[in-house]
């Protein structure tokens, strides 16, 4: 008898063990998925450049755009704003950064660029790399005091020799997303062509299989 009712306790601790480290699990599996769906997840949705004509130069202003997208596994999901404290390039080749921090454009500081933005979800913004005269075989990180204003050539300095570039974004609690990209061309501006990372790659295909299932099923007729 003394035998069974150890047997018994010990089946039920083993079992109050078990059923412990099993809501132990689910409830850390759900705090992750939380912090995994409110964290902005960022990407680059498109590069550019413009004109821009200070005390008469003919300069040329390469940008990127910074999208917080909604989404999470291929769910649209309303994630939490971005607050970027501020970027930086690094220079792959050197192993170093370079460069002062990179100005984005604002609309709400009286110069129209900040070093600091606020990407709410599903928006864009949009920070200033590069820039160049036109027909010139140098470039520059992009600085100055106001978008309306001469820009500042800065003491890095680079010229036609194919580069590899690391723009890194931290936002104001130490995250840092990083997005790599090489200069691909420099004619009247500055070329830039971004890797395309596997977590892109998903989202490229789970964007494709959207795209064919809404076409396959729009034509059908609705009971």
């Amino acid at each position: 008898m003394g035998n069974k009712r150890l047997d018994v306790n010990l089946n039920s601790i083993w079992d109050s063990l078990i059923w412990f480290l099993v809501g132990a699990a689910f409830s850390v599996l759900l705090f992750w998925l939380r912090y995994r769906i409110q964290k902005p997840k960022l990407r680059v949705s498109g590069s550019g450049s413009s004109s821009k004509r200070p005390d008469g130069e003919d300069i040329m202003l390469t940008y990127v755009n910074i999208w917080n997208e909604p989404s999470f596994l291929g769910i649209r999901f309303d994630r939490g704003t971005a607050k970027i404290a501020h970027a930086r390039l690094f220079d792959m080749a050197a192993h170093q950064y370079v460069g002062p921090v990179l100005q984005w454009n604002s609309n709400s500081e009286e110069s129209g660029l900040a070093n600091a933005v606020e990407i709410e979800t599903g928006k864009t913004a949009t920070v200033n790399l590069f820039a160049k005269l036109r027909y010139a075989n140098e470039y520059f990180i992009h600085t100055a005091p106001s978008a309306r204003e001469k820009w500042h050539p800065t003491p890095a300095v680079f010229d036609r020799t194919r580069r590899w570039f690391r723009l890194d974004v931290a936002d104001t609690i130490g995250r840092v997303y990083k997005f790599e990209f090489v200069v691909a061309g420099l004619d009247q501006s500055v070329g830039v062509g971004f890797r395309i990372t596997p977590s892109q790659r998903v989202g490229m295909i789970a964007d494709s299989i959207r795209t064919m299932r809404r076409a396959l099923f729009s034509g059908w007729p609705r009971k």
